[in-house]
């Protein structure tokens, strides 16, 4: 009985299944506790006030992804599974499009509504334009890590994530720690990872083929 129990044991450990899971969830617990490192910092520097801000933006942030998204990732995921006459690589162009001309409009409709906006996110005007930088970026990001986990690739899908959360944190420090800033330095780290890998992420699409401009109005209308 034992050395059944064993042999299962021995299976399940080495089956790439469990070996998968086990670096999805262990870059998840790094992830996750990078940004720990900031509270210390972050309660030392930061009034109340300060934070309020931050987590103001981030909920702003939070709110607007769906309308620029529009659970493109999740569209991208199945499509990869799917066995029809799209190209995959041009789904994903025309899908980067879509987000474009989501956020193009989210933008418009914001600006109509401008100072009702205002009024309720209480964030400083001229900052509020980064709210829908930093979420374009993330859907972009979302877009490759949905890629590399479909093709099963959780060693990419780990290191993007981590290495963003560090490129995060650690220009937080610098803004906050060494150019004495404030709430603005946490936004202004957050606009710049983003950005940064936002990029990263385009051109690795764009350098292993897993993105293409082909516009078909089948893609469009069957999304």
């Amino acid at each position: 009985m034992n050395t059944v129990f064993s042999r299962l044991i021995n299976r399940i450990i080495s089956s790439s299944l469990f070996r998968k899971s086990g670096i999805y969830t262990f870059t998840s617990i790094i992830n996750a506790g990078i940004p720990l490192l900031l509270l210390p910092i972050l309660t030392h520097k930061l009034t109340p006030a300060d934070y309020g801000i931050v987590a103001m933006f981030q909920l702003a942030v939070s709110v607007i992804l769906p309308f620029i998204g529009m659970n493109l990732e999740a569209s991208i995921t199945r499509k990869y599974y799917d066995r029809d006459d799209t190209d995959f690589s041009s789904y994903v162009g025309s899908c980067i499009l879509l987000i474009l001309c989501s956020f193009i409009l989210v933008i418009g409709v914001s600006w109509i509504c401008f100072d009702y906006i205002k009024q309720i996110i209480q964030i400083p005007e001229l900052w509020i334009k980064y709210i829908y930088i930093v979420a374009i970026c993330q859907i972009i990001v979302n877009v490759i890590l949905a890629i590399y986990q479909v093709k099963e690739q959780p060693l990419k899908y780990g290191l993007l994530q981590i290495l963003q959360s560090i490129f995060n944190v650690g220009f937080t420090i610098f803004f906050i720690m060494v150019m004495n800033k404030t709430w603005n330095g946490r936004i202004e780290a957050q606009v710049i990872s983003g950005v940064v890998f936002a990029l990263i992420s385009l051109i690795i699409l764009w350098k292993t083929g897993l993105i293409a401009i082909d516009i078909k109005k089948k893609i469009f209308v069957t999304h």
